[in-house]
């Protein structure tokens, strides 16, 4: 009997559409050759990807921080399509992401409150992703938060209340920003395997599988940053893991706080199976931290690929896809920083998370 005969093709079916109106690499060099935010405007207007999320806007008229706020968006459009024709374990996922966007809600107002006001509360406030109708919590109201201890308590009741309360305490010791976005991201990549208990085997593995490798990374990079950029002690970084994993378990993982040099830590990076990811830190002229973020972003993007080449499930086509356009979305707000600040074209290629070899651009 077929592993897939119960599965939600329908579903599928519209995801795989999703898939197929994603840009293209043309479209990104075409974007790319433009002049200016109108034409980038009016060039998504006319593509299928972002033809309904840009239907109501005057290209001539936007500005770059409207179409930026506009273009993320889209992948909030796209999951409340899908969660309308999806299943009870589909909708599981959908909301997973979802609650995603919350996070990355939550770590703005935070950066916001703690750090101080780079920004009126009104320019944050567009920044953040509009969830409504499905997210129960107000984060514009946080704005109004004159510290962390007025943010925190202003999300008792919420489901992020005790996780805040602790990062608080992390917070008071380190000053650094770091130590909150990571008990978010810990809490958030925590949860999964009890979301998944209740699915079949093979999706839970697929599942477990996929964010798996995503939490791995993460702690490679909170390691490298809280070990060795911020002088943290090992068990105390070993504390902010995330207990998800698909190669660096307790372990391996209590292995690399405990290195006793940078170069004995990437020493260990590179003999594992994410080799490919940090191959050339060495040689590479830039620094170490943008080294980390694209690397693990464009090997993500690899795998999301890959897992749309390899199956058809639709949990895993569901997986890949929310992926892919939330760095399509990534890499659509580079181009437009590239045009509207005049910079040169081949910054974008660096700081893409597709793999782009942008070609000559004539007039730019």
């Amino acid at each position: 009997m077929s592993v897939f005969i119960f599965e939600n093709f329908g579903l599928l079916g519209k995801t795989l559409a999703k898939v197929g109106r994603m840009l293209s690499d043309q479209d990104f060099q075409n974007l790319l050759s433009l002049h200016s935010v109108p034409e980038i405007a009016r060039y998504l207007q006319n593509t299928p990807a972002y033809q309904q999320v840009l239907q109501d806007i005057q290209p001539d008229e936007i500005h770059r921080r409207d179409l930026e706020i506009l273009v993320n968006q889209s992948t909030i459009y796209e999951l409340f399509s899908l969660r309308e024709f999806a299943s009870f374990k589909e909708r599981v996922i959908i909301d997973f992401f979802l609650t995603g966007f919350e996070i990355e809600n939550l770590k703005l107002v935070t950066k916001y409150v703690v750090l101080g006001a780079q920004a009126s509360p009104e320019d944050i406030e567009k920044k953040l992703f509009d969830l409504s109708p499905w997210s129960k919590v107000d984060f514009r109201a946080f704005l109004r938060s004159k510290n962390l201890d007025e943010l925190t308590h202003g999300l008792e009741g919420t489901a992020f209340y005790d996780l805040f309360q602790a990062a608080k305490e992390r917070f008071s010791e380190s000053r650094a920003m770091d130590v909150i976005e990571n008990a978010l991201d810990y809490w958030y990549l925590a949860g999964l395997p009890r979301k998944v208990k209740n699915f079949s085997s093979r999706d839970r593995e697929a599942v477990l599988r996929f964010f798996g490798v995503q939490a791995d990374l993460l702690n490679l990079e909170l390691i490298y940053r809280m070990r060795f950029v911020f002088g943290m002690l090992p068990e105390k970084v070993y504390g902010l893991t995330i207990p998800l994993y698909r190669y660096f378990d307790s372990q391996r993982l209590m292995r690399l706080v405990r290195s006793q040099s940078l170069e004995e830590f990437m020493n260990m990076l590179l003999a594992s199976p994410y080799r490919s990811v940090f191959y050339n830190w060495q040689e590479s002229s830039e620094v170490l931290d943008e080294i980390f973020e694209r690397s693990i972003l464009s090997y993500l993007y690899r795998l999301a690929r890959l897992l749309l080449r390899k199956h058809l499930a639709p949990l895993e086509v569901l997986i890949a896809f929310v992926t892919l356009k939330t760095f399509e979305t990534r890499d659509l707000i580079t181009v437009i920083e590239d045009i509207r600040y005049a910079l040169d074209v081949r910054l974008a290629e660096r700081y893409f998370i597709r793999p782009l070899k942008v070609v000559s651009l004539s007039g730019r």
